[in-house]
């Protein structure tokens, strides 16, 4: 008993000792951590506040958002562009006061605090002082720091902190650094460098157009040749979502009957029976609010009013969004508009904002040392800046470049009935909601309907592009020309309340290079589409089932031809031809002469006159 006591005894000692040597670990490698960590704090050339740690993000920010200005002296500039100087204004917005008034970059004005505050030196014991005593001139005026060529002074906290840099140490490749106020030189990362030589052109902002292109209304391009005028209206969608008062409830649960479609008028269901449907009214007798939904898109007025391509537009704002200037050769572009032919501009731009502010910018071209060069400048004045040719794509584009293209535009989930086929033979397909939802199509009795294919015809709608516009502000006449009075192939969309068409493809004649002539339910426009693009829309209701197989065709009956009748048994056969040798056929005969003509028959003679009875006397 006593030996098992002490086993017990020895394992938790043993246990005691592990844990307890296990915490004086733990507790040195926390203590070499936090050595290590101060250790790289201190070779820190600017330590601003011993809480704050600026190798950590969210602490730096902290720590740069209280820094409130930035003078940087380069003394290889030249004269009069030496000293560059940021000041944070009242929006927090960086600002270059010196030399010129200018807004400053904030991305690159962040970069250099955020490389300034993490910049690391090694402190070189050979050239230090003490408390007291004065910089020694002849280390300074070794190591470039007693005129330094750089300087760089920011203000945090309203405390200015300011560092010199000096000569690059050959051998460590670093440059010899000096905080002011501080008792040290120290051999400083080449990122200080960096920061220090920063220019003019690589701190102030580049953008020559407006990067809120959001909020742009409108926009004028005025080419060479002509204009192009862009504006973001409200289009009315034409299908409404039907919001039902609280005592209504829709169950479309079943199939509909008796359906008589109308066509082109409204797709007025006549005779269109909800029994089994679902429809069950309670409460209000009154009819469903409709609420008629819009959009904002893009719409060209000018050189012709038409529905604008989201993709171009927006395509064309990308690149005057990120439009910079790569070099700036004047800072006043009124004194000097004549000089870079912005006088007569060889684009202008104009935006109307939101806020109805406007704004415009000319751009230029003009030949130095034999090569195209594009200058650009605000109209209401400011700096000249030199940007790049490849803005001038979009600028001068063709006008028909930034048209819709689009044949019809609508949304899937707008769409709850659709009514397509050939001539004048068109089926129904209706989307059901509720327990038997699907989609449902009538030829004339309802079937049920595959929902991939009825999406894919939808798609293929949404999918025809105009190859070419062939006129605008058709008439009936001009619909007759083309076919698409009577059209060969007709295609409606319907939202859930089918009184209301979203949209129609009606396609007309072919024309003479192949191609269809199309146009949608406003009946405006007369496209000209693919051939092939026409070819995938469907046109029979065995297209949109399951199991959709074309129907086979009856094969015409031919008459039986009449049976041989047998010869009687009792009747003795035909004696064989002997075949013999071959007689030569007789010589033709000549032909009889053709009988005189008769002559014709004497005139008959005149009958005699009829002798009357002698009168009695």
């Amino acid at each position: 008993m006593s030996k098992k006591v002490n086993q017990s005894f020895g394992v938790v000692v043993l246990l005691f000792v592990a844990a307890f040597l296990g915490i004086l670990v733990y507790n040195d490698h926390k203590e070499t951590q936090k050595q290590k960590k101060q250790e790289e704090s201190d070779k820190l050339v600017f330590q601003l506040d011993q809480k704050l740690d600026p190798t950590k993000e969210k602490q730096r920010k902290k720590l740069i958002q209280e820094v409130s200005a930035i003078e940087m002296f380069n003394g290889s500039q030249p004269k009069g562009k030496q000293t560059l100087r940021i000041e944070r204004d009242k929006r927090n917005h960086w600002l270059i006061v010196q030399p010129v008034k200018t807004p400053a970059d904030k991305t690159e004005v962040g970069y250099v605090l955020r490389d300034l505050l993490q910049v690391k030196g090694d402190k070189d014991t050979s050239i230090s002082w003490k408390k007291g005593e004065k910089a020694p001139t002849k280390k300074l005026k070794e190591f470039g720091l007693e005129t330094p060529k750089y300087k760089l002074t920011f203000t945090f906290r309203k405390t200015n902190y300011s560092v010199w840099l000096g000569i690059k140490n050959s051998f460590s490749q670093k440059h010899y650094a000096w905080i002011k106020g501080q008792r040290k030189i120290v051999l400083a990362d080449t990122s200080l460098f960096t920061v220090m030589s920063k220019k003019l052109f690589d701190l102030r902002n580049k953008n020559i157009f407006t990067r809120n292109t959001k909020a742009i209304k409108a926009l004028t391009i005025t080419r060479k040749n002509d204009v192009l005028v862009l504006a973001r209206e409200k289009v009315k969608l034409f299908a409404p979502i039907v919001k039902l008062g609280k005592a209504h409830k829709h169950d479309h649960g079943h199939g509909h009957k008796g359906h008589d479609h109308k066509d082109h008028k409204g797709h007025d269901h006549k005779g269109h029976d909800h029994k089994g449907h679902g429809h069950a009214h309670h409460g209000h007798s009154h009819a469903p609010k409709r609420l008629v939904h819009t959009e904002t898109r893009w719409t060209m007025l000018q050189p012709v009013r038409a529905a604008a391509s989201e993709s171009q537009v927006n395509g064309l704002l990308s690149s005057l969004k990120y439009l910079r200037a790569t070099k700036f050769v004047s800072e006043d572009a009124k004194k000097d508009a004549k000089k870079f032919g912005l006088d007569k501009p060889r684009v202008i731009i104009e935006v109307t904002m939101r806020n109805k502010k406007k704004m415009v910018l000319n751009i230029s071209s003009k030949k130095v040392k034999g090569k195209e060069v594009l200058y650009a400048a605000s109209g209401a004045g400011g700096p000249i800046g030199v940007i790049s040719k490849y803005i001038m794509t979009d600028l001068e584009k063709d006008a028909e470049k930034y048209r819709n293209r689009k044949v019809v535009q609508f949304k899937m989930q707008h769409a709850f009935s659709l009514r397509f086929g050939k001539g004048d033979k068109l089926f129904s397909v209706v989307k059901l909601v509720g327990k038997n939802k699907g989609w449902r199509i009538f030829d004339p009795s309802p079937r049920r309907a595959k929902k991939e294919k009825v999406e894919n015809l939808l798609n293929q709608l949404l999918a025809l592009k105009a190859v070419n516009f062939v006129k605008e502000n058709a008439s009936a006449a001009d619909l007759k020309t083309f076919g698409l009075d009577k059209p060969s192939r007709t295609y409606h969309v319907y939202g859930r309340n089918t009184r209301r068409l979203v949209s129609s493809v009606l396609v007309g004649k072919k024309a003479k290079n192949g191609n269809f002539y199309v146009t949608n339910h406003e009946k405006k426009q007369v496209m000209e589409v693919k051939a092939k693009d026409v070819g995938k829309l469907f046109t029979e209701s065995w297209q949109v089932l399951p199991k959709g197989k074309p129907p086979k065709r009856k094969a015409p009956q031919r008459r039986a031809a009449p049976k041989e009748r047998k010869a009687p048994a009792s009747r003795p056969a035909a004696p064989r031809k002997v075949v013999g040798p071959r007689v030569p056929a007789p010589a033709p005969r000549k032909a009889a002469p053709a009988p005189a003509p008769r002559k014709a028959a004497p005139a008959p003679r005149k009958a005699a006159p009829v002798s009357q009875p002698a009168k009695r006397k």
